[in-house]
C-alpha cells in the first residue's frame, strides 16, 4: 500500500491581505492543474513553519529553490525593473505564474494586469490617485479585505474566511487566464489583419470577437481610427473610433456632434446612409444594419 504524501504550504495566521490571498490562490489552482493534494496551514510559530513544503508572506525568507516566499525581511525581495517591489503574490507569480498559463509571455501579461498592483499596495507603493473626495474607486483588495473577522465574530473562523477569499480569487485568476490566453491570440489576428490591408485610419474585422477585445488589440496602432465589427447585440455592425491614450476614454476623432445620440430614420437622414441605426450620446460607438453601411458611417466620419 502507498501512501501518498499532501505537499504542506503554510502562510501566517491571523488577519490577511490581498497578496497572500493571491498566492494561496495561484498555488491551488496550480495543484489543481498537476492534479495534486495540498494541505494549508496558517500559522506564525517557527517550528511549524520549518515542516513546510511551501512557505509564503511569513518566515523572512525568499528562495525560490526552496519555496520560501517571504519579502518582510530587511531588504525585502527585491523589486522589478520599473521599481514595483515583490510581495508574496509576485514571488510565488514569478516561479509558478508560468507553469500554471502554459505561457511567460501570458504570466507576464497577467503580472501587469493583477500582480503588480496587489504587490505595490501590499508594499504600500502608491500606484493611482482619488480625482474625487466624496467617491473612492473600488478594488479587487476591498472584495478580499472584507472576509477579515471584525471583532464581533468568533476568531476560530478565520481559516475558513481565508479559504473564501482564496477560492474567490482563484475564480477570477482562473478566468483572467483563460481571457488573457484568449486576448493574445485576438492580438495577433488583429495584427495580421491590419497589416494586410492598405488603409490605415479604419479596420474592418470580420470576426466575432467584441468591441473591448478589438479596442485592446489595436490600442497601440497610431494612424487607426475607426474599426467596423460585427456586434454582439443581435445582428447589424458596429463601428468604435480608437482612444487617444490608453486608460482615457477620449476619442481620437468621434463621430459628429449632429450625429449623437440619433436612432433610426433620424439618424438615417442626417448621416445619409439609410442602414444606419444608432449613434452614442459620447460620440464613439455607432451601428448600422450592415457591414458595408458601417464602413460608409466610418468613412463620412473620418472626413467631417
Amino acid at each position: 500500500m502507498f501512501w501518498n504524501k499532501k505537499d504542506v504550504l503554510i502562510t501566517h495566521s491571523g488577519s490577511f491581505h490581498s497578496d497572500d490571498v493571491f498566492a494561496a490562490a495561484t498555488l491551488h489552482l496550480y495543484y489543481k492543474k498537476i492534479k495534486k493534494s495540498y494541505k494549508l496551514i496558517r500559522s506564525v510559530n517557527q517550528e511549524v513553519i520549518n515542516t513546510g513544503d511551501i512557505v509564503f508572506d511569513i518566515g523572512a525568507e525568499y528562495d525560490e529553490e526552496t519555496n520560501r516566499f517571504d519579502h518582510h525581511q530587511k531588504g525585502g525581495a527585491g523589486e522589478r525593473a520599473n521599481g514595483i517591489p515583490f510581495a508574496s503574490f509576485g514571488l510565488v507569480w514569478k516561479k509558478y505564474g508560468s507553469l500554471l498559463c502554459d505561457s511567460q509571455d501570458i504570466a507576464d501579461q497577467i503580472d501587469i494586469n493583477l500582480v503588480q498592483a496587489i504587490d505595490a499596495a501590499d508594499n504600500g507603493v502608491t500606484i493611482s490617485q482619488n480625482l474625487r473626495d466624496d467617491i473612492s474607486p473600488v478594488f479587487v483588495q476591498s472584495l478580499l479585505q472584507s472576509f477579515n473577522l471584525t471583532h464581533v465574530e468568533d476568531m476560530g473562523l478565520s481559516d475558513h474566511r481565508f479559504d473564501d477569499a482564496m477560492h474567490i480569487a482563484a475564480l477570477y485568476l482562473e478566468r483572467m487566464i483563460h481571457q488573457t490566453k484568449v486576448q493574445y491570440e485576438i492580438n495577433l489576428k488583429v495584427q495580421e489583419i491590419y497589416e494586410q490591408q492598405d488603409e490605415k485610419e479604419i479596420l474592418v474585422v470580420d470576426d466575432f470577437f467584441g468591441r473591448v477585445a478589438i479596442s485592446i488589440a489595436v490600442q497601440d496602432f497610431s494612424e487607426l481610427l475607426y474599426f467596423v465589427y460585427p456586434s454582439k447585440r443581435g445582428g447589424g455592425w458596429d463601428v468604435c473610433t480608437t482612444r487617444k491614450e490608453k486608460g482615457t476614454f477620449d476619442s481620437k476623432k468621434p463621430f459628429p456632434p449632429s450625429w449623437r445620440g440619433l436612432r433610426g430614420e433620424e439618424l438615417a437622414k442626417e448621416t445619409g446612409v439609410s442602414g444606419a441605426v444608432f449613434c452614442h450620446n459620447s460620440g464613439f460607438l455607432c451601428s448600422a444594419k450592415t457591414k458595408e453601411e458601417a464602413l460608409e458611417l466610418a468613412k463620412k466620419s473620418q472626413k467631417a
